[in-house]
């Protein structure tokens, strides 16, 4: 039995201004029965379900069910009362089916098979998987009743539910509503008095606030049905999936605005990290960072500058360079008294770090044998259009090495000693000015100069190439009698590590930057997206979902957004990693990568950027949609 009692309710018009809806109402109902509810607009018959039915309540007043006074509507609302809306309140991207199941609590087992068998027992055996679009209004309505009857509750509030419906279709749907009836308490408004009059009970009729008439009167009954605790939690993960799915457009937006906002906090940390900084200098050591350039003072005479050197923790080989340039040509340059290629000189001999850059062939053994970089060995050809072919990757290494394997050339000076080139090594891995012969003892005792052939200058090779090494090494070369610093090379190794700093420091701002652009984005994005969907919050609620459940609902469809996101940024950085790798020839495994691209903080920075987005959906569903009446949630009512 559902009892009012003196029931008030009034709202704001303007400041200072009210209007009086309900005036010290007082009514009674069973537990059974079409109960018509009549009157003109304005007079407070849908005010009156609204408090009824928990989607509003009394500015004063008591509402009785069953002798007890209902203090909490959220579990009576879900408990003991469906709604037939006017204008179906369906979920757009739902099926019909999975508009029933939202309804069933989680001791309904066979969830869909019982959802279908009550939609093809209301004839809707051709709608079980069309969409609210595709269905007329008869049968969104017919759906609407069928979510109801899944519900499965005592007390039934249809507002109209026909206003809007042809005379054929609104008899069947009545039909359907009066057969209800039977075992429910039926609540029906309606502004039809002759269908009230053939269908109903009893008929109320409200006018300014207050019951005018009440025609044939009930008796009153107890309690027909066993009471049982209802529970949406089951269908919380299920219905957020439902949505991402039915929602396809919007669910791939937040996808990839996720991954990105992912991803470039990624790069973020991964710039703050080894692997972007070592990449960057690598890139520059083909102009020079890699070594340390010094002039050797005249005075210094046969003492040997290189022992010293390579005893350094931070060098891994000293080479000695020649102020001397021979001259080498091919057999047909040299039987035309071609003068050859002015070639500097550089002395590898035990030089283990030549040995890991050759791209092509193998390191000296002989004293007539000499390596060359791929760009000094084209220019020996003289081929017009090689050198353009091979830095736009037409050809590779291997090509001009076939071209010169097996091949003598001559160095033009005494004696016209014959010399091979038995190896090329990678132009990205050495510094060269011009284009150089790296050869082995014995080499310059081939010829004779005439000058004789000294040293002039000693060139460290660094196994370590950020700024604070190489500023130690020039330190300690400062404070070295035999040699001065190269001031010309070092210059512009200072100019290239400030170009390094530079664009790292301006990366990470600019990342940070689209990071907060992109945050603010998203979060504007959600807020409308959310917002567009207070209606199907709404019809939630209306159901008997929880402001838990619901949070639960639109948390989880963010995880699995977040999921999915995460998916698509760890395919991202491992095509990332395997482009980088290919650069970073000292990765020799993936665990190397992990480590050296602060893979940790990587995983941290994605789960707070996740959480804080889970954290936003929480703030805003809690602070504004649920903040808000059910009733400013639900379409017309």
């Amino acid at each position: 039995m559902l009892k009012l009692v003196n029931i008030n309710k009034s709202y704001q018009i303007r400041k200072g201004k009210t209007q009086d809806v309900l005036r010290n109402l007082n009514v009674e109902f069973s537990n059974k029965g079409f109960v018509a509810i009549l009157g003109n607009s304005g007079n407070g018959k849908t005010t009156l379900l609204n408090i009824i039915g928990g989607l509003d309540c009394q500015d004063s007043g008591e509402i009785y069910y069953n002798n007890q006074e209902i203090t909490d509507y959220e579990l009576f609302r879900r408990e003991k009362v469906g709604f037939v809306f006017q204008e179906y309140n369906l979920i757009d991207h739902l099926s019909a089916v999975d508009n029933v199941i939202i309804s069933m609590s989680d001791e309904n087992i066979n969830k869909k098979e019982n959802a279908k068998e009550i939609l093809i027992k209301l004839g809707l055996e051709d709608c079980l998987h069309k969409r609210p679009k595709q269905m007329s209004g008869g049968q969104k309505q017919r759906v609407a009743i069928a979510r109801m009857i899944a519900k499965d509750v005592d007390m039934i509030i249809c507002d109209e539910p026909t206003g809007s419906l042809d005379e054929e279709t609104e008899s069947n749907i009545v039909e359907i509503i009066k057969e209800l009836s039977n075992e429910k308490l039926v609540l029906f408004v309606t502004h039809n008095r002759k269908l009230a009059e053939k269908y109903s009970d009893r008929i109320i009729t409200i006018k300014s606030g207050k019951v005018f008439e009440d025609i044939e009167d009930y008796q009153k009954k107890g309690s027909n049905k066993i009471e049982n605790i209802k529970s949406y939690k089951n269908n919380c993960s299920w219905l957020s999936i439902k949505n991402l799915l039915g929602r396809y457009k919007h669910t791939a937006r937040f996808i990839i605005l996720t991954a990105f906002i992912m991803l470039v906090a990624s790069l973020a940390i991964i710039m703050e990290g080894e692997f972007f900084r070592l990449y960057m200098h690598e890139y520059y050591i083909d102009k020079g960072i890699m070594n340390v350039i010094l002039d050797i003072k005249e005075d210094v005479g046969d003492k040997d500058l290189l022992a010293d050197w390579e005893s350094h923790s931070n060098i891994i080989h000293a080479a000695y360079n020649y102020d001397a340039r021979i001259k080498i040509a091919t057999n047909s340059d040299f039987l035309k008294e071609k003068p050859g290629s002015p070639t500097y000189l550089e002395e590898i001999t035990r030089n283990e770090y030549f040995k890991e850059i050759l791209t092509d062939g193998r390191f000296p053994k002989e004293s007539n044998e000499v390596l060359m970089s791929a760009k000094s060995a084209i220019t020996l050809l003289n081929i017009e259009r090689l050198y353009d072919q091979f830095m736009t990757g037409e050809v590779d290494s291997s090509y001009v090495y076939n071209l010169i394997e097996n091949k003598q050339f001559i160095v033009t000076e005494y004696g016209n000693p014959r010399i091979s080139i038995v190896g090329l090594v990678d132009d990205r891995k050495i510094h060269e000015v011009q284009h150089t012969v790296y050869f082995i003892d014995g080499f310059t005792s081939l010829f004779e100069y005439p000058s004789g052939i000294k040293p002039t200058k000693v060139k460290l090779y660094k196994d370590n190439l950020y700024r604070d090494v190489n500023d130690e090494i020039i330190n300690i070369a400062q404070q070295n009698e035999s040699v001065n610093v190269n001031q010309y090379h070092q210059k512009n190794v200072d100019i290239l590590y400030n170009k390094i700093d530079s664009f790292l420091e301006l990366s990470k701002i600019a990342l940070y930057t689209i990071i907060v652009i992109a945050s603010i984005s998203f979060i504007s994005l959600l807020s409308t997206s959310l917002f567009e969907r207070k209606y199907e919050i709404g019809l939630y609620r209306s159901i008997g979902y929880n402001k838990r459940n619901i949070t639960k609902i639109l948390v989880l469809e963010m995880f699995f957004i977040g999921v999915l996101s995460l998916l698509l940024v760890t395919i991202s950085l491992l095509a990332f990693i395997v482009v980088m790798s290919f650069r970073l020839d000292y990765i020799k495994n993936f665990m190397d990568i992990f480590k050296i691209i602060n893979m940790f903080n990587i995983v941290v920075a994605l789960v707070l950027v996740l959480s804080f987005f889970i954290s936003a959906i929480v703030y805003i569903v809690k602070r504004t949609i649920l903040k808000n009446s059910i009733l400013s949630n639900i379409k017309d009512l």
